[in-house]
């Protein structure tokens, strides 16, 4: 929904006729797709704390540029593509549902807890999936914890690293 431009923020509530206050609930200025997600301070910290969990070292870019990059450099099987993808995915999700939380519930978490949901979720994903082993990927799994993938392999299958 968010990349057809399909998502009820703010702006276009308002543009509906709806009658509300146009400031994003993170960080007080107006509320639009490509600000709630890519502009804002909060949205743009948790998305540089992902980065940086997945390996991928660089600043996040403007809405636009982080679309491309993904529909450019996010293709493919690979494990790094395909955790760097769930991270955008989990961050557009959180972002989202942090968003709702605080204007439906005033329920307000701070980033860390939000970039914890993020890690917990991406987590459970990679639990399911086969691992190529190569040295990348166990830098990876070292990280983010996920030794035990390589350990089960290597006892279950007698396969060597």
């Amino acid at each position: 929904m968010l990349c057809h431009g399909r998502l009820p923020t703010k702006d276009r509530l308002i543009s509906w006729g709806m009658d509300m206050d146009k400031g994003c609930v993170l960080c007080d200025k107006e509320e639009s797709a490509s600000h709630l997600f890519f502009y804002c301070g909060f949205s743009r910290e948790m998305w540089r704390k992902i980065l940086l969990h997945i390996k991928d070292h660089r600043a996040p870019g403007k809405w636009e540029e982080e679309l491309q990059l993904a529909l450019r450099r996010y293709k493919g099987k690979s494990f790094q593509n395909k955790l760097r993808r769930l991270g955008l995915y989990c961050v557009i999700y959180e972002v989202w549902r942090e968003r709702n939380s605080r204007i439906f519930g005033n329920i307000n978490r701070d980033i860390e807890q939000i970039v914890n949901s993020c890690i917990c979720t991406i987590r459970h994903r990679v639990c399911i999936w086969k691992v190529p082993r190569n040295k990348l990927n166990w830098n990876i799994c070292v990280e983010w914890g996920f030794l035990w993938i390589f350990w089960y392999r290597l006892f279950s299958f007698g396969v060597p690293l």
